[in-house]
């Protein structure tokens, strides 16, 4: 990539960053696109436009950003916590578990994603026992 051209990116990079501590998630979005636009190779910018896309309820594009991220970078760990939690929030709770299973293995030390995998399996827990299925569990 030229330095004109990662000079633009990195500007989008920074005004959707600049949006995002404002509060203004469509903005920042637009941002987002421009720079995955300019760079679609950058998992970092999928998964900031997928934390957007949380913020906007638009979990169908959350996952998809997310889905892309961890496809890039199979070791971003935070993108898999994050995939996640947006399947939890769309009642896809298998899903969930297995991406917090993912992130816990690409790093062991991740306690928000022990803590996500926990509170969905204490969740399926009390609906009647649904997370014996679920795989073993973590201590």
């Amino acid at each position: 990539m030229n330095l004109h051209r990662l000079s633009r990116v990195q500007a989008r990079y920074e005004s959707g960053m600049e949006h995002v501590r404002r509060g203004r998630h469509g903005r920042a979005a637009r941002s987002f696109n421009r720079a995955i636009r300019l760079d679609g190779d950058k998992a970092e910018y999928r998964y900031l436009r997928g934390l957007v896309y949380i913020h906007l309820e638009r979990y169908d594009r959350a996952i998809s950003d997310f889905r892309a991220a961890v496809a890039r970078a199979p070791a971003h760990a935070k993108a898999h916590a994050c995939l996640g939690s947006t399947y939890a929030m769309v009642a896809e709770y298998e899903l969930a578990v297995e991406c917090y299973e993912e992130a816990i293995r690409v790093d062991p030390g991740y306690e928000q994603a022990r803590a996500g995998l926990e509170a969905i399996r204490a969740f399926l827990g009390s609906r009647g026992g649904e997370a014996r299925d679920l795989g073993p569990q973590t201590e």
